[in-house]
């Protein structure tokens, strides 16, 4: 189901094996402006849509972001999203993002950045070849619980 499209951004909730998640596709070329006001867009979407997920435990919520089409984001922006931005998907219970890494050859660092397999974050973060490959993982992570 479709919940938000932008010329930049689309996110619908998904569902794999019963388990309904959000799944963001990013296109283009990112201003600090145009992507800080997409990612609070998402943080409304995501206030509102979750008690309506029913996931069970309610805590760990998996977005899916697509973003082999981003082309440029300044490593600022990925630096405010996680000191701002992870911390309000923990308290709405989003602990979980797997992501498939922008094909641009520039971006590269910036995804070893975003990855929590760089960093010590309680929010789980990892980059998957497939959106196939990120939903295995989440389903793994579920099932330890």
């Amino acid at each position: 189901m479709k919940l938000y499209t932008h010329p930049k951004l689309t996110v619908e909730i998904k569902e794999v094996e019963g388990v309904k998640y959000f799944k963001e596709v990013w296109r283009g070329i990112f201003n600090t402006v145009v992507f800080r006001d997409l990612m609070w867009k998402t943080i409304k979407i995501y206030e509102k849509q979750i008690p309506e997920l029913g996931n069970k435990p309610a805590d760990k919520i998996l977005i899916l972001s697509d973003t082999s089409e981003m082309e440029l984001i300044r490593e600022e922006d990925i630096q405010w999203t996680i000191d701002i931005i992870e911390p309000i998907y923990i308290g709405l219970g989003i602990t979980y993002q797997a992501f498939i890494p922008p094909k641009t050859e520039r971006l590269q660092d910036l995804v070893e950045l975003y990855s929590t397999s760089s960093n010590d974050r309680s929010f789980q973060n990892f980059p998957f070849a497939t959106e196939e490959d990120g939903l295995e993982w989440y389903l793994n992570q579920l099932n330890k619980s």
